[in-house]
């Protein structure tokens, strides 16, 4: 007969069985093991070695990868999900978008058309940012867009930004 690696009274005890009790054992060393090489000096992967500017490209992947998830959804209200997003982390995605918006932004390729543009490819615009891009298609839903200058009828775009936009952009109607 084996010898148990748990006494029996020690299982009894904390009311477990023989697996329950195994399945810790094999989880407390895993955190000491995570632990140790976390914190040993001698590793190259010790959190002094942070690197921002990977950091920035994943954060950039993430985002894009949240956005195309986001066009796929497009008018789809989770109240739930509001819910969890804190205020906190609301700003540091904006904080982000907003760097990443300001930063190597690509011109569009081609004129995107106001009157039916998704979101991404309204901010792929030149001065405008994801709050933009979300005041214009709100505007676009209360009142479709009659002419280019009817984009001067949003909130926070005036004749400069206008200016800078009008070479990006065209008015064709919903078909």
């Amino acid at each position: 007969m084996a010898k148990s690696l748990f006494p029996k009274q020690l299982l009894e005890f904390f009311s477990v069985t023989k697996n329950e009790a195994v399945a810790v054992l094999i989880i407390l060393c895993g955190l000491v093991v995570g632990v140790a090489v976390r914190y040993n000096p001698f590793i190259e992967t010790h959190p002094s070695q942070y690197n921002p500017v990977l950091a920035e490209k994943i954060y950039t992947v993430l985002d894009s990868i949240a956005d195309a998830e986001e066009q796929s959804s497009i008018g789809v209200e989770s109240p739930k999900l509001e819910k969890l997003v804190t205020p906190d982390a609301t700003k540091a995605t904006e904080k982000r978008h907003l760097n990443r918006d300001t930063a190597g932004k690509k011109e569009p390729e081609q004129k995107v058309n106001i009157a039916n543009a998704l979101k991404a490819e309204l901010i792929r615009l030149p001065g405008i940012g994801e709050v933009m891009a979300e005041r214009i298609i709100e505007y676009r839903k209360t009142q479709p867009f009659t002419c280019l200058q009817d984009l001067m009828n949003v909130k926070g775009i005036g004749n400069k930004k206008f200016e800078k936009l009008e070479p990006f952009i065209v008015f064709e109607k919903k078909k």
